[in-house]
């Protein structure tokens, strides 16, 4: 759902501020909660860029 005056575009330039965010806090979290985040996004996306740079 959109608000009046924004449009899907104007949502998607928040998409990286907003993952940003998430990885920020995971990280400030420790790396149990970073290596519980890594684990769930490969099994996600396991072709995705991050998982070949980490090998998983």
């Amino acid at each position: 759902m959109f608000y009046k005056k924004e449009t899907k575009r104007d949502i998607n330039k928040h998409r990286p501020e907003k993952a940003r965010y998430v990885v920020d806090t995971v990280i400030r979290k420790g790396p149990k909660a970073a290596s519980f985040l890594i684990k769930e996004y490969c099994e996600l996306d396991p072709c995705s860029e991050l998982c070949d740079k980490l090998k998983l």
